[in-house]
């Protein structure tokens, strides 16, 4: 009398970890770390933060300059140009003076205290402009790739050459104000000698264009790191003048920012992503994961700021950072679910399908909240598979075996595999690592055979195909729904790409495709389209009530497809409505047919 207790013990324990496991997730998704914002009088343009302040000088829209406490978030106007946006902010260490970029036609130099106008410099075409450390020097860039220079009190610019072929994109000197660096929208890199003007150091990384440039020191040695729009981190020895290493980015980034001494950065991604950076470790903490889509950022050590979404600033106070949670506690739960999964599949292999189904659909928001994303969760579910696989053999062996196959379609397996294997040998001997290629190319093969014979012995009858598909329906439907809060910019992780924007460029500009908890919109529509077809399938054959239920649910389907934005997934659920309607047909004709043939032999 134990055995049935016991074989019912483990089929229901893989249940309630996933019951578990899907509560954490939910629980542990939404970003702890809400910012404080605030907005000001109008679109902020631009902004300044000093390294120890806590007053931040943002300039927007309708040419007038405004202060903002961090600490209070109150704050005031202090400047006003009459005309014109300002468009760059940069000050002095002191935070005595302050240039401001108006109309990309005048640099405003003003007295922070007095208010007072200091200097007024006219600059045609000019995007940016940087005060020296000690406020001695004006370095400014132009749309025409040119860096300019002048003394103050101003008398004269001084055109240092070469020039970019690009915009100016970033100006930056050093703490010590003895180097001035420039990035161009070409992807260059150029460095110069504050005293003579001489060029010391320049490089070409035409990638991407450079956002940000930060200047580190350590016991003499100089490096200096380049942020890319893709994210990329480049950095470079000036003592010996070459490339020290460069980190590969993968995604898209609005605006990024070094702090004076060149250590950390902050970029904010296209989704509004806020994440502070170890420049020497490339570790992040992320601030925020969704939300407005910001175009301006400072940081210091005590602040994390972004802007230009409107009129609103974003506050963050560094010291409050609030680390995610439950990442190895979801990971462990992951595995120990696969496991009770495996044993249950030992048990019922069929009912361990279904719970594979389940268990596969968490694994991406899973591997999302663990730290660092580790790639192996995308091959764990192998071992579940191979599991079901090794159980249901001896089913699939009784199965096979009893059919006879044909000439035509031995022939055709026969020359199939003698390609695959020819295929094979030319991989190993073209290629260094050859092997790898080959062994994905057999396992992307052989998978669909495998699934197609776990699917012909999985059902013994219609009990077992509205249990698979109604679980196929049901994960799907829940887990397609997170494409809304992604649509909607909610502020929770697991939702997006893994450190990466899916975008698709048409001419009449970018779209964001969505994937939701999934990692990529082509899974997000697979699944979508699949739960549509199940569904399809299910009203065909239940009875009226649930016949709607099922007719809704490919309904809400068809957001989750549009908002992927990936056509082979429409044209999935396209030609399956084909098929059914040509189905659908041959079985009304084929009843229609006798009827017809009666009525013309009494006629």
């Amino acid at each position: 009398m134990t055995t049935p207790v016991r074989q019912s013990y483990f089929l229901w324990a893989p249940g309630v970890i996933l019951t578990i496991l899907c509560g954490l997730v939910l629980f542990a998704a939404p970003n702890r770390n809400v910012p404080r914002c605030v907005e000001l009088g109008s679109d902020v343009t631009s902004i300044y933060l000093g390294e120890n302040s806590s007053t931040l000088i943002a300039g927007r829209s309708d040419g007038k300059i405004e202060q903002l406490d961090l600490e209070t978030l109150e704050h005031r106007d202090i400047f006003e140009f009459g005309r014109g946006r300002v468009n760059h902010i940069s000050a002095s260490v002191d935070g005595q003076t302050v240039s401001c970029v108006v109309a990309n036609e005048r640099i405003v130099l003003r007295d922070f205290q007095t208010s007072s106008i200091v200097d007024e410099i006219e600059l045609q075409n000019i995007t940016l402009a940087a005060l020296s450390p000690d406020g001695s020097h004006l370095a400014a860039g132009d749309v025409d790739g040119n860096t300019w220079v002048t003394m103050l009190p101003h008398e004269s610019w001084t055109l240092l050459s070469p020039a970019h072929l690009k915009l100016v994109t970033t100006i930056q000197w050093n703490a010590a104000g003895t180097l001035l660096a420039t990035g161009s929208q070409g992807g260059t890199i150029q460095v110069w000698d504050a005293e003579s003007l001489d060029m010391v150091f320049s490089a070409a990384e035409p990638h991407s264009t450079i956002l940000a440039l930060g200047f580190e020191e350590d016991d003499g040695h100089r490096w200096i790191q380049s942020l890319h729009f893709d994210q990329t981190v480049t950095t470079f020895d000036l003592s010996i003048g070459e490339k020290r290493n460069q980190v590969r980015g993968s995604t898209q980034t609005r605006n990024g920012r070094y702090s004076t001494d060149g250590k950390e950065y902050v970029t904010i991604g296209r989704r509004g992503r806020v994440t502070l950076w170890d420049a020497s470790s490339h570790e992040s903490q992320v601030f925020q994961y969704a939300g407005e889509s910001f175009t301006r950022s400072a940081v210091t050590a005590k602040w994390i700021v972004a802007a230009g979404a409107g009129s609103k600033v974003a506050v963050w106070r560094r010291e409050s950072y609030d680390a995610p949670k439950f990442g190895e506690l979801l990971g462990g739960l992951f595995v120990a679910g696969l496991i009770l999964t495996c044993v249950a599949t030992l048990h019922d292999w069929r009912k361990g399908l279904l719970y594979c189904v389940v268990l596969d659909s968490l694994r991406d928001p899973v591997r999302k909240l663990i730290p660092d994303a580790p790639v192996w969760f995308t091959l764990v579910m192998g071992l579940l598979w191979l599991v079901i696989l090794l159980r249901a053999t001896p089913e699939i062996w009784e199965k096979v075996s009893r059919r006879r196959f044909g000439l035509c379609p031995r022939l055709w397996g026969m020359g199939t595999l003698i390609v695959m294997f020819v295929a094979t040998w030319r991989a190993i001997s073209s290629y260094e690592s050859g092997w790898h290629l080959a062994l994905l190319g057999w396992s992307s093969y052989l998978s669909p055979v495998a699934g197609v014979l776990i699917g012909l012995t999985f059902v013994r009858g219609q009990r077992d195909l509205r249990a698979l598909a109604m679980t196929v329906v049901g994960t799907s439907l829940v887990m397609s729904s997170s494409a809304f809060p992604e649509l909607l910019s909610w502020d929770w992780r697991g939702l997006g790409g893994i450190d990466f924007d899916w975008i698709r460029y048409q001419q009449f500009g970018l779209i964001s495709l969505m994937c939701g908890f999934y990692r990529s919109p082509t899974v997000l529509g697979l699944h979508a389209a699949s739960a549509m077809m199940y569904a399809a399938l299910l009203a065909r054959v239940d009875s009226r009530p649930l016949r709607r239920v099922w007719l809704l649910t490919c309904l809400l389907m068809i957001p989750a497809l549009i908002f992927s934005g990936r056509r082979k997934m429409l044209l999935i659920v396209l030609v399956f409505v084909v098929v059914l309607a040509v189905t659908s047909l041959r079985r009304m004709m084929s009843h229609a047919w006798p009827k017809r043939r009666r009525m013309l032999l009494t006629a």
